[in-house]
């Protein structure tokens, strides 16, 4: 056999080969990128159903949308273009059939080795069932706060306010905290000095309340807006408890907005808020003589008995 024929052998089987098994493989992979575009546009599609008309901010439905479509986008791309590296293993020739065994000892081996890591995912895909939290939400776990940015199977990433990301895997959260599921609170406990007027103090607090109500920028975030009462009878103060319910995310702002008006208005109205006083006496040497004497006086009769 010349060159001349083995090169004609060599182009007639490439060409078979490009025409089955090449082919074959192209569509492969241009069934998997569009599998996982259309994926990713059912995920867009899903998010904008539950968009509301405020851009600035995200409601429970959208954070919980964003959530599951991430770890829906994320799975899909593992576990696609997994399937079509073992379909195009097969295309080019290679025996699969012990890749596939080997993956199923080294998987079986994995599992005893690495059961933190099974444990994860296991903790992950219960909180997407149970929907402790979502993207956007201000939680506490494992003794970490923070806004949450992401959520996986296998980890959630949240950041704090001086911007530290934390990075947690799911296995490792035993108590969540969430501030800004459903509904968020502020209670503040004013303080108030025992000179003050309590009728007054909280005749103050309750103007604040619809104040702050009737203020363009919280108008829609104040749900509700209590006076509790009296909560503690201190050693310098009479604590008044408030009760702020608010959306989510804005409790903070509207928390401060309040402490800055009950200065304010107390300023304005004579109502002092006190500070810990403690009263401290000084004692002299004269103030000393007359316990010396007595003393001295009690030992020279016991003596003489």
């Amino acid at each position: 056999m010349n060159f001349n024929e083995i090169l004609d052998m060599i182009i007639i089987q490439g060409g078979q080969w490009l025409i089955t098994s090449g082919l074959r493989i192209v569509l492969y992979i241009i069934g998997a990128m569009i599998l996982v575009r259309v994926v990713r546009r059912i995920g867009k599609a899903i998010i904008a159903r539950y968009q509301d008309d405020d851009p600035t901010t995200k409601n429970e439905q959208e954070r919980r949308a964003e959530t599951l479509v991430s770890v829906l986008k994320i799975t899909t791309k593992i576990a696609v273009w997994t399937i079509v590296l073992f379909m195009v293993l097969r295309e080019i020739g290679a025996n699969i059939t012990p890749l596939l065994t080997g993956a199923g000892i080294v998987g079986l081996a994995v599992g005893f080795g690495a059961q933190n890591i099974v444990r994860d995912f296991f903790s992950g895909f219960l909180i997407l069932l149970e929907n402790q939290y979502r993207v956007g939400d201000v939680i506490q776990i494992a003794d970490r706060a923070g806004l949450v940015e992401s959520i996986n199977l296998r980890t959630t990433s949240i950041r704090n306010l001086e911007g530290v990301l934390h990075i947690i895997p799911n296995g490792e959260i035993k108590a969540v905290d969430n501030y800004t599921f459903s509904e968020s609170r502020q209670v503040i406990d004013v303080g108030i000095s025992y000179n003050s007027s309590m009728d007054k103090a909280i005749e103050v607090i309750e103007a604040i309340g619809e104040e702050m109500k009737n203020m363009p920028e919280f108008a829609e975030d104040i749900r509700a807006f209590e006076i509790l009462g009296i909560q503690r009878l201190g050693d310098s103060s009479v604590d008044i408890r408030v009760k702020i319910s608010t959306e989510p995310l804005k409790q903070w702002a509207i928390g401060r907005k309040f402490r800055y008006l009950v200065k304010k208005r107390f300023d304005e109205n004579d109502i002092e808020i006190p500070f810990p006083h403690r009263t401290v006496y000084f004692r002299t040497e004269d103030d000393l003589k007359p316990r010396i004497s007595i003393e001295n006086e009690t030992k020279q009769n016991n003596k003489g008995e």
